[in-house]
């Protein structure tokens, strides 16, 4: 929740983000792949505007730490919020990739707070 907060501080969400914690190691993706976030959206037509609570943008995120890092929980969660914002940004979500670099420099940021 630290990094939540850490966020909430520092970025606008003008859109509330529904974030589900799911106590599992993976996620699967619609590709039968292992992820460790799913980010959900609807299409919108009246930014900032929603007609139904249902269209808020979503992520789910895997949290179980026995087999993953805290670091690499939070990259994961760092990539799933560059989905929101670049689903903000009305990007096509089907080709959208995170920048690493700047998943690493947001990473980084936070690590380092208040030293």
């Amino acid at each position: 929740m630290d990094f939540v907060y850490w966020v909430e501080d520092r970025y606008a969400l003008p859109v509330t983000l529904w974030v589900d914690f799911k106590y599992r190691h993976y996620l699967v993706d619609r590709n039968k792949r292992r992820v460790g976030f799913k980010f959900y959206w609807a299409d919108f037509s009246t930014f900032p505007m929603f007609e139904n609570f249902d269209d808020l943008p979503m992520i789910e995120l895997a949290v179980r730490r026995e087999k993953s890092s805290t670091e690499e929980i939070l990259t994961a969660f760092i990539e799933a919020i560059t989905h929101y914002f670049a689903w903000l940004s009305r990007i096509d979500m089907r080709f959208f990739q995170p920048d690493e670099a700047l998943t690493e420099e947001i990473l980084r940021a936070y690590q380092t707070r208040g030293e």
